[in-house]
């Protein structure tokens, strides 16, 4: 008896698979590489805790809030275009961010980091359910998923190693550096096709749903 679960990825799949690991894992370290610097970024700011709090909470606000414009522009300019762009902004904020001598200049750094994530997230997950099949998706979301806890992990833990010994920019200026190598893999990928859509449902309609506020 044969099933659909049977037949084998492509290597085309498994590459597209790969390099959206690698950007997520990039990514979740770009966010949580902040986390260790705080203690020192209390000294060298001035600023209070409530302050340094807020960094992460402006780069998640403008990551939600920026994530459906994204996703609307990656079904119109390519979800390799918003990729690789979202690459760029959160790599070339990240680094920007490591000159920081105000709370405000460090402030809009982080909000660029989070302007960078919300292009790519929706536009990854499309270009998965374009490339695997229904039976396949949710494996392959589980491995893009692992990507980011990774990251989130390896970024804290490079933060806490690094910024104690050689400062608290250096740990921001090599995640920075290192979060523009996916983006060459990303440009060598074939944009793959739209999942199936058994409907259109118009996002005026989607933000009157009363389930979705609560």
């Amino acid at each position: 008896m044969s099933s659909k679960s049977s037949i084998p990825l492509t290597s085309y799949q498994v590459r597209l698979l790969a390099v959206l690991v690698l950007v997520n894992f990039v990514n979740f370290a770009a966010r949580w590489v902040f986390v260790p610097l705080i203690p020192l970024l209390r000294i060298h700011l001035g600023v209070t805790d409530a302050q340094l709090g807020s960094l992460q909470t402006c780069l998640l606000v403008v990551l939600a809030v920026g994530s459906i414009p994204f996703g609307l522009l990656a079904d119109r300019l390519g979800r390799k275009t918003i990729i690789m762009f979202g690459i760029i902004c959160w790599s070339l904020a990240t680094f920007v961010g490591g000159f920081a001598t105000s709370f405000i200049f460090l402030l809009f750094a982080r909000a660029f980091v989070g302007i960078g994530e919300a292009a790519y997230a929706p536009a990854a997950q499309s270009m998965i359910s374009g490339t695997f099949p229904e039976d396949k998706r949710a494996m392959a979301q589980a491995v893009f998923a692992s990507g980011m806890l990774l990251g989130g992990a390896v970024g804290q833990t490079f933060g806490g190693l690094l910024a104690p010994r050689y400062g608290w920019q250096f740990p921001l200026f090599v995640i920075a550096v290192a979060g523009l190598i996916p983006a060459f893999a990303i440009s060598s990928l074939k944009e793959p096709p739209c999942g199936p859509c058994c409907e259109t449902v118009p996002i005026t309609r989607l933000l009157a749903s009363r389930h979705l506020w609560l």
